[in-house]
Parts: C-alpha cells; sequence; structure tokens
C-alpha cells in the first residue's frame, strides 16, 4: 500500500468486472456506515458478518489458483455466492444508515 492511501482513498485501477465492482461497493457502504454519526453499532454488525462470509468465500477461489479449470462449476458457483454475499452486506450498510436518518 502506497503512503497517504488508507481504507478511505483506495487504489482502484480501471477495468473492473461486475465482481470487482460489487467488493468496492460493499466495502465503501459499510466504511460509510461505519463513518456516519448516530448509526447503531449492531446495525452495523450484519453488514460486518455478511462481508466476512463473502471475504471467506471470495479467498478461496483466489487460492483455488486457477480459472477454475480442475472444476469449473464450483468456482463459478463459489465466486457467485462471494458476490450475493457482498451485495447483502451493502443492502444491510445501506439499511443501517437509513435506520439512522428517521
Amino acid at each position: 500500500m502506497r503512503a497517504g492511501r488508507g481504507i478511505d482513498s483506495p487504489v482502484r485501477p480501471e477495468g473492473f468486472g461486475p465482481a470487482q465492482r460489487s467488493w468496492w461497493e460493499k466495502t465503501d457502504a459499510i466504511a460509510n456506515a461505519r463513518q456516519s454519526p448516530g448509526v447503531d453499532a449492531e446495525l452495523i454488525r450484519r453488514p460486518q458478518d455478511l462481508h466476512r462470509e463473502a471475504q471467506w468465500y471470495w479467498d478461496w477461489c483466489s487460492v483455488e489458483n486457477s480459472t477454475g479449470f480442475r472444476n469449473p462449476r464450483k468456482i463459478t458457483a463459489t465466486l457467485g455466492k462471494a458476490i450475493d454475499l457482498a451485495h447483502q452486506a451493502r443492502a444491510a450498510a445501506l439499511t443501517a444508515v437509513a435506520a439512522q436518518a428517521r
């Protein structure tokens, strides 16, 4: 990581596909929810838990060390699950911020 770049200003190369975009959107939504004043910590726990689970599946795809050569259906299903959990985490983070605004 370069000096001066933290979680609030990650380097994002152009040309991301849908999986990477959903990952950044989830991460941004959780970071924004955590930084929003008055958001209940309990409401942020759900998106964080979903993030941890999504990260586990994402990491599995990374260490599988191919594009699914050994089992393309498995890698596709696992990556799909990681993306779905990332979307759920983003939605939960946005809900936490919306609940605070009421």
